[in-house]
């Protein structure tokens, strides 16, 4: 896989930024699925959350992360440090957003 770093998340439509995790990551769709399950359910739990337009693809990235992690059927991972890269976000800045997210679902 090549490691190609992804400048700001902000920058891309929300499509464009889930198109390149499915393309990079390299994981099954049941994961993408899990992932979207994620997001509705936080947004459920929190109905007054607001998303800021530039947080969403920081929250897709959250959400298929703990989605990876999580699924049974992934045997293969990168580092922390190489998804968000992939993510464009600071790895510190994506365990922050994983244990957030953790924590409102």
């Amino acid at each position: 896989i090549s490691l190609k770093h992804c400048v700001d998340p902000a920058v891309l439509a929300p499509d464009e930024y889930i198109e390149r995790l499915f393309n990079f990551f390299g994981c099954c769709q049941e994961v993408y699925i899990i992932a979207s399950i994620y997001v509705t359910r936080m947004l459920k739990n929190d109905k007054l959350l607001k998303v800021a337009k530039r947080d969403v693809n920081r929250l897709l990235l959250a959400s298929v992360m703990l989605a990876l992690k999580w699924h049974v059927e992934v045997d293969v991972q990168l580092s922390d440090a190489n998804y968000a890269k992939l993510g464009g976000i600071h790895f510190l800045e994506l365990g922050q957003l994983e244990a957030r997210l953790l924590k409102m679902l």
